[in-house]
């Protein structure tokens, strides 16, 4: 099922390296005998999602997601998928919390989860860009924010556009992907 890992029933870990509850499951844990993999350091235990050249890029609007983007290096896993949205969106109430706190609009570093930094930018209009990365250094952060609040706002003055809505635009996907490999 994993090439190159073995699979450990989690009842045989100790609850310590484990970590939270909530992501305990019939597959969570399993020992890590791949080289190429960079593992959490837990004694010889790695998580089964695991922390590579993931990113996700969200714009959040009022109501729900209005647009997402996923680059990796690997292939796409759709657990690690799911992992990753789940991280963005548990960030949005730190979010919240700190827009009532704050009157910029990079609000830099919203969260840490293992090695994964949670970055948003929120515009005039209350739009989150949330960017899920790791290792990436807060002033590119800054200008890829920047780069595409600007192409948001041009695709913004679209008169076909209602606002607040999925953004479905190929030119503008096209664009932020361009945008996101620079980063």
């Amino acid at each position: 099922q994993f090439p190159g890992r073995l699979p450990i029933a989690a009842d045989r870990i100790p609850p310590a390296l484990l970590g939270p509850p909530a992501l305990l499951g019939h597959e969570c844990c399993v020992l890590n005998i791949e080289y190429n993999c960079r593992p959490l350091q837990l004694g010889g235990v790695a998580r089964r999602f695991q922390l590579g050249l993931h990113m996700l890029f969200m714009i959040v609007g009022s109501k729900e997601p209005l647009y997402s983007l996923e680059l990796s290096a690997q292939a796409a896993d759709e657990s690690q998928s799911h992992l990753n949205q789940f991280i963005v969106h548990s960030a949005l109430d730190l979010v919240d919390r700190m827009a009532y706190t704050t009157n910029a609009t990079n609000l830099r570093t919203v969260d840490r989860v293992y090695e994964q930094t949670v970055s948003c930018f929120l515009t005039p209009g209350n739009i989150k860009f949330m960017l899920l990365h790791e290792g990436r250094t807060e002033d590119s952060v800054r200008s890829f924010f920047l780069e595409t609040h600007e192409l948001y706002v041009k695709f913004l003055l679209n008169p076909f556009y209602e606002y607040n809505t999925p953004l479905v635009s190929s030119a503008f996907d096209k664009r932020v992907r361009l945008l996101a490999r620079r980063l």
